[in-house]
């Protein structure tokens, strides 16, 4: 079994690993959507905000390259499910 980090020593910054991004505020909407804000993304790198209703199957309901490091998505399907979870994936 080899290593995870791979040559994680000759590295110049491991700063990637450690990102810090999430969703900072979730709110559902008077017409059943849910706007989400996501936080802590960085600003140039593409992100995808998806969703499920069964956190087996995920859905990208959204694509972004931030210019700053927030950024507001509103899920318009959310009124078809009765639960939803949300992720949000940044691409390197």
């Amino acid at each position: 079994m080899t290593p995870l980090l791979g040559d994680a020593a000759n590295a110049i910054n491991l700063s990637d690993l450690f990102s810090r991004f999430e969703f900072g505020k979730i709110v559902k909407l008077s017409d059943g959507s849910v706007e989400l804000t996501a936080a802590g993304v960085v600003p140039g790198r593409t992100n995808l905000v998806q969703a499920s209703s069964d956190l087996t199957n995920w859905t990208s309901i959204s694509t972004n390259v931030a210019l700053t490091h927030t950024f507001t998505v509103t899920d318009q399907t959310a009124t078809n499910f009765n639960a939803r979870c949300y992720r949000l994936v940044q691409l390197p």
